[in-house]
């Protein structure tokens, strides 16, 4: 939560700074639009961020402190460009009431998503759906719900509609996962759809200018502003220095800032103002915004080796075998992919050490299917679907995988 509000101020100020100099070495814009454009790149983007964290698996607390910070930031942001944008067309005048009005927007959508989620994951538990295909729709409608629902009550829409969906999500959905390959789906089209009408609004041809001072800005970004604003915010918490450097290396820029930096052009096209400052503005964000995903994101390997904060990963299972249910079951079903170091490999099934309440159902080995039997003997390359009760999850792992998970 600090990284998500006093984190992004302090991205944004020191940004700000940075420009703010940057811009004056190469006569750019004016000091106004140098705070603009901190504010506009100060949050990370929560694709790209999982994107790069897919497949590392780090220690400590440092995947959920950013992906949790990457979703909350977004709000802080918006409420900043839009302020600012008004400030500097001339429609509104900035004030410490700024920052009550932006504690109170995210209080008001935190609340707001609370209380759509809660009433939803009773409401999907309680009415049952002739369809299941309608499950999908009931939790799209709960997010555009509690969207207007803190708009209307001049809340965050942005943090109405990720606490509703952590808060539904937190319990018992019937159709879960079913419920979270939708919204992936979903989330993916959006993304690609986002990217193709960003493509549409850039012109190559007119970076020339913003090149240079883009690459710059960019670079200081990644090294100074993000890394002091991070560390500075996680002294007060008990976090090591290896996963402080990590938390802000990893935290990247992606198609939030261009997405933001498209309300100052739109506003200065509706106000009929000199929109020639916005769009290089819009041309430097861009530029900013594909230096600072690509530094942190070539090396983010490199770096958390470096830092010792990886752990190793065991390879994701390539199929699945899904239980659809409506009602709570009590044993959870995995997919567990058979590798050469797994205590499992070349084992009878009678002879490995499983609990009673244990069991491996069905094994796929290449394009075969088949059930487990005692005399089966998994083979690396195994695909292994066991069933297990929720707290036998660290024994299974521990069987499949080695002490070393």
């Amino acid at each position: 939560v600090v990284l998500a509000t006093a984190g992004v101020a302090g991205v944004a100020a020191a940004t700000a700074a940075g420009a703010f100099f940057v811009f004056g070495w190469f006569g750019l814009l004016t000091w106004k639009y140098a705070l603009l454009f901190g504010a506009i790149v100060a949050s990370t983007d929560a694709a790209s961020t999982f994107a790069v964290l897919r497949g590392l698996r780090l220690k400590g607390r440092v995947t959920p402190t950013i992906e949790l910070e990457s979703g909350l930031n977004d709000p802080v942001a918006f409420i900043l460009v839009i302020a600012l944008t008004e400030w500097i067309l001339g429609h509104a005048s900035m004030s410490w009431w700024l920052v009550l009005q932006i504690a109170g927007e995210l209080v008001i959508g935190a609340a707001v998503g609370l209380f759509v989620g809660f009433c939803q994951r009773k409401i999907m538990n309680w009415i049952r759906l002739p369809m299941l295909g309608l499950y999908p729709v009931r939790t799209v409608a709960m997010a555009l719900g509690s969207y207007g629902m803190a708009s209307l009550l001049s809340g965050s829409g942005f943090m109405a509609v990720y606490v509703a969906g952590i808060t539904a999500a937190s319990g018992h959905l019937p159709l879960k996962s079913s419920l979270l390959r939708v919204h992936d789906a979903l989330a993916w089209l959006s993304q690609i759809t986002m990217f193709i009408m960003l493509g549409l609004l850039v012109r190559p041809s007119s970076f020339g200018s913003v090149a240079i001072p883009g690459t710059l800005l960019g670079l200081f970004i990644a090294i100074v502003a993000r890394p002091a604003s991070v560390i500075l915010c996680l002294l007060p918490f008990r976090y090591n220095w290896n996963e402080r450097f990590a938390i802000s290396f990893l935290g990247l820029r992606g198609a939030v800032p261009i997405i933001l930096a498209i309300i100052p052009v739109l506003a200065a096209l509706a106000a009929n103002e000199n929109t020639e400052s916005v769009k290089q503005l819009f041309g430097l964000v861009f530029f900013v915004v594909v230096v600072s995903s690509l530094v942190p994101g070539t090396f983010v390997r490199w770096i958390t080796r470096v830092l010792r904060i990886r752990q190793h990963a065991p390879r994701e299972a390539g199929a699945e075998l899904e239980i659809l249910a409506i009602d709570k079951l009590d044993q959870h079903q995995q997919t567990f992919l058979i590798t050469e170091q797994s205590p499992a490999a070349g084992v009878a099934l009678r002879d490995f050490p499983l609990p009673e309440d244990v069991n491996v159902m069905m094994v796929m080995r290449g394009s075969k299917i088949f059930a487990a039997r005692g005399n089966t003997i998994l083979e690396p390359g195994d695909h292994a679907f066991i069933l297990y009760p929720a707290e036998r999850q660290a024994d299974v792992h521990k069987l499949v995988f080695g002490s070393h998970d």
